[in-house]
């Protein structure tokens, strides 16, 4: 078992090389007899290593997104033994609800001062399945996720979000958290106040938001999942079907899809809902 998981684990590594990651499997997928082979449902997720960034204060932060690896089924894995950054702690604000195919940077998390290569890792086990990906503090894995290099001067930045006009204003990978409450079956009005400097893709010049679930095992229903940002706001709703402590994920992108990891915003709201 271990051997197996050894060599899933280099395998997976070999296609992080400049982001270029397990989107390889699509190539993989149509040269196999027949055709493109696609799953509904029954894969597992593969943890995917975007790259490292350091913020102007000297601070290292690591990139981390997935690939369900299923064209339907969404998948759960809590916080624990099964989805987990080692060394601890385990919880570094990682997802445990996992959308279909490609998630690219949904989460960042600063490394310690004295971090080794490859001492840190996402473990995350479906189905059984065992993936370890580690950070790689090589140059080659470097990406600048608050300001695009290429492009329009003086380089195309990432949205800014807030969940209140005088909230805390998130920018880039690392992201901003508020707090919410709700009650099962009664809408939850959701606002995001958010900004952009114009630079992204030719032809969009609107930043485009869209929610999710990211924790919590209840239904979560948007009014909107991608709503439109009208005067640097956009606003919805979310309704949930039972009761527990959930987490919305917001991502604000300016659709530039950069390889360089630039340039969107994460944005969390962790909402408690009741009976």
């Amino acid at each position: 078992m271990r051997g197996e998981e050894n060599v899933t684990t280099r395998l997976i590594g070999a296609f992080l090389l400049f982001g270029g990651v397990l989107l390889s499997t699509s190539g993989l997928e149509a040269q196999l007899p027949g055709g493109i082979v696609k799953h509904d449902r029954g894969q597992n997720v593969s943890p995917v290593y975007e790259g490292f960034f350091r913020t102007d204060d000297g601070r290292t932060f690591a990139s981390f997104g997935y690939f369900n690896k299923n064209y339907e089924e969404e998948i759960d894995v809590p916080v624990g033994p099964d989805n987990r950054i080692a060394p601890g702690p385990d919880d570094r604000g990682q997802p445990t609800h996992f959308l279909t195919r490609r998630n690219r940077g949904v989460f960042a998390f600063e490394l310690p001062e004295d971090v080794q290569d490859g001492q840190v890792k996402w473990v995350l086990t479906v189905r059984g399945d065992v993936m370890e990906i580690p950070v790689n503090l090589d140059p080659e894995y470097l990406i600048t996720a608050f300001r695009e290099i290429t492009g329009r001067q003086p380089g195309n930045a990432p949205p800014t979000v807030k969940f209140a006009p005088d909230g805390t204003e998130a920018f880039g990978p690392p992201g901003t958290t508020a707090t919410a409450s709700a009650k099962v079956g009664e809408p939850l009005a959701l606002d995001a106040w958010v900004t952009d400097d114009g630079l992204g893709s030719v032809g969009r010049p609107r930043v485009d938001v869209r929610w999710s679930r990211y924790r919590g095992l209840g239904t979560v229903t948007f009014g909107d999942p991608a709503p439109a940002v009208e005067s640097d706001r956009a606003r919805t709703t979310a309704t949930f079907d039972e009761p527990g402590e959930y987490t919305l994920y917001l991502r604000a992108s300016d659709g530039s899809n950069s390889s360089f990891q630039c340039c969107w915003t994460n944005a969390y709201l962790r909402v408690t809902v009741t009976e």
